[in-house]
């Protein structure tokens, strides 16, 4: 009976060890990267995303992404880092790839490949991509013009808060397509 006792007092001390030990763990390693960024060490933060997406963190992939696009405007540093976050299914970071082809920055300008990474960041119910898609029907880049569908996709952003989106179904255009679509 005191044997039994024992192993009971054991597993006790182990779980109290553990919840000791879970309540005094350090938060995500990214979130040092992102306090980092917050208080402008930028190499600071720039080394910490690196350390992650090193071993295939794609939120800082993406956040690397980020950084080399709105900061320096390191284009081709910004390319590499959103499609290595894009290929592993980051939203995001496939809408910032499809702007970049769509834009040619740091490629050349490639609207069926904008289109691509449109569509699957979109289906994954990305606003910013829907209206992308939205502008690509509406003026027919690298795809069909066809307001119908610039429509549909207009409305799934709009509905998310889209404001571009929102104000894109207040053209006489969309006012239109949507009349004929009744």
């Amino acid at each position: 009976m005191s044997s039994l006792t024992t192993l009971q007092r054991l597993f006790f001390a182990t779980c109290a060890c553990c919840v000791l030990c879970l309540g005094t763990a350090r938060a995500e390693p990214i979130d040092d990267a992102i306090a980092a960024q917050e208080r402008g060490d930028t190499a600071q933060a720039i080394l910490l995303y690196t350390n992650l997406a090193a071993y295939g963190n794609v939120e800082a992939q993406y956040s690397l992404g980020r950084m080399y696009y709105d900061g320096e405007a390191d284009y081709q540093e910004a390319l590499n880092w959103f499609r290595r976050s894009a290929f592993k299914g980051h939203d995001r970071a496939q809408t910032y790839l499809g702007m970049m082809y769509y834009l040619g920055e740091g490629v050349n300008k490639d609207y069926r490949e904008a289109q691509k990474w449109f569509l699957r960041s979109a289906n994954q119910k990305n606003a910013d991509a829907q209206n992308w898609l939205g502008v690509m029907y509406t003026h027919g880049k690298g795809v069909a013009k066809n307001h119908k569908e610039a429509l549909k996709w207009y409305r799934l952003a709009a509905a998310q808060g889209n404001l571009s989106a929102q104000n894109a179904l207040q053209t006489p255009e969309m006012i239109e397509s949507a009349k004929l679509k009744k």
